[in-house]
């Protein structure tokens, strides 16, 4: 039996001589050159940079906010479950190059009947078989580790994606409490206003009653009261809608009874200078794409060597009898050994079409893996740039707060002894207001920013 199987072998090698061979495709460079620095910042490749982000923030509330999230998230619970299907493929693609071990029981009665003249019955006879059965088709080309290993780099892809999302879905927990903290700072700064154009309508209500003040100075006061009003109400619909959207995040009922701090945190520690560019080897996209390109180069291999000879064994050995008590005496034994070669000659032109869908994808996932990259090196040079720019303007804006509230005041006061008409006061509150809830966004941008930062890095520091 086994010099049979010799020929075997040696019939698949003379066939695959004259098979095309496969080739290896070279991995694509980038069509760019990576700079040796960021755009804003020294290097300092000797620096080593924690991790930990979310202690930059010093808030331990929103460390507790993050664990939630990261904890009862349905999102991250339905990637969880994607994770646990790309690993169960792998098991499914490996599977192939194992030999295959089956049992099989078996039964059958049969009955002839001849004519010739008379009708003659034959007794029924009946057969009973119990075998195991091997089968195992031999990778001699290598088309099942390719395709083993491309599902072994999908799985990667899965891992860094779920690493991803879970990244993702703690900064956006970050900046969705930052976003909470802003509301409840401006509809406090919006009841405050309100309170203050109120006070004035009153003095003025007074004023007018004694005939010091016009009606003009009346109405203009009160559609600025108004105005203030209807902020108020802006803002609280706002704060209700971020507070019922962050509870959704944690996987809680959208009940709007979330408890919040009313202070925007400050950021504790600058940029360091010199941040390396290999932080950015860590970004879960950017290695979720490069395993990518990785299974579809492994999938090119695998529709090739589909184009060469199959080579498979098979055997099979147990019991056949016409009483099914015999089946397990050994005396009733049977077996068989043998061993295949197929060669495919045509099958409607589907193989060759096969590599050239491969080539395709293989072709989509480079061109996805330059974007990441470009990507990930635009958010953070981005990133960067704007730390210094929303500093600046930071500090703009605080000079801009203290003179408009000087402004305000001094316009009131002026108004009152009768040197300033009306619309120079409404004009300094407008301004005053602006002003401080202009601060109140840029501080929450500038924290935004920064997980914006963490985000494109990939993490911390």
């Amino acid at each position: 039996m086994f010099k049979y199987l010799k020929y075997i072998f040696l019939s698949a090698i003379i066939l695959a001589g004259g098979c095309k061979s496969t080739q290896i495709v070279d991995e694509e460079k980038l069509p760019f050159a990576l700079p040796e620095q960021w755009g804003n910042g020294k290097n300092n490749d000797q620096k080593q940079f924690l991790d930990n982000w979310l202690t930059d923030f010093n808030n331990p509330a929103l460390d507790k906010l993050v664990a939630e999230s990261l904890e009862k998230n349905f999102d991250l619970k339905s990637a969880e479950a994607r994770l646990d299907s790309a690993t169960a493929l792998l098991t499914i693609a490996g599977a192939d190059r194992l030999p295959q071990i089956n049992g099989s029981l078996g039964g059958s009665r049969q009955k002839r009947t001849s004519t010739g003249g008379f009708i003659i019955s034959n007794p029924i006879s009946d057969n009973f078989n119990l075998s195991g059965i091997f089968t195992w088709e031999l990778d001699l080309w290598g088309r099942l580790k390719d395709r083993r290993v491309a599902a072994l780099a999908d799985l990667f892809a899965a891992k860094e994606d779920f690493q991803g999302l879970k990244l993702s879905l703690a900064a956006n927990t970050a900046k969705l409490w930052f976003d909470i903290i802003e509301a409840g700072q401006q509809l406090k700064l919006s009841k405050k206003t309100l309170e203050s154009f109120e006070s004035n309508l009153n003095i003025l209500q007074e004023r007018f009653e004694r005939g010091i003040s016009e009606t003009l100075d009346l109405r203009l006061t009160r559609a600025n009261v108004a105005t203030a009003k209807s902020n108020v109400f802006r803002r609280q619909r706002l704060l209700d809608e971020l507070v019922r959207s962050l509870e959704i995040l944690l996987g809680r009922y959208p009940k709007n009874q979330l408890n919040f701090n009313n202070d925007i945190p400050k950021i504790k520690r600058n940029v360091p200078a010199g941040l390396p560019i290999q932080l950015l080897k860590r970004r879960p996209d950017i290695a979720a794409a490069e395993n990518r390109v990785i299974a579809s180069h492994k999938r090119i291999n695998e529709s090739r060597k589909a184009l060469l000879p199959g080579i498979s064994l098979n055997a099979s050995g147990g019991t056949s009898s016409s009483n099914l008590s015999d089946l397990l005496d050994k005396n009733f034994k049977v077996w068989s050994l043998a061993g295949n070669v197929t060669q495919p000659f045509f099958q409607g032109r589907r193989l060759k079409a096969n590599i050239k869908r491969s080539e395709a994808v293989k072709k989509e996932a480079v061109a996805n893996f330059h974007k990441t990259v470009l990507t990930a090196y635009s958010e953070v040079e981005n990133s960067l740039a704007n730390e210094s720019l929303l500093e600046n303007e930071e500090s703009a804006l605080k000079e801009n707060v203290k003179e408009s509230r000087a402004a305000e005041e001094l316009s009131w006061d002026r108004y009152q002894s009768g040197l300033t008409d009306i619309i120079t006061v409404l004009e300094a509150q407008r301004r005053s207001f602006n002003a401080q809830s202009n601060l109140l966004q840029v501080s929450n941008l500038r924290l935004q920013n920064r997980v914006n930062l963490y985000l494109a890095l990939g993490g911390g520091f």
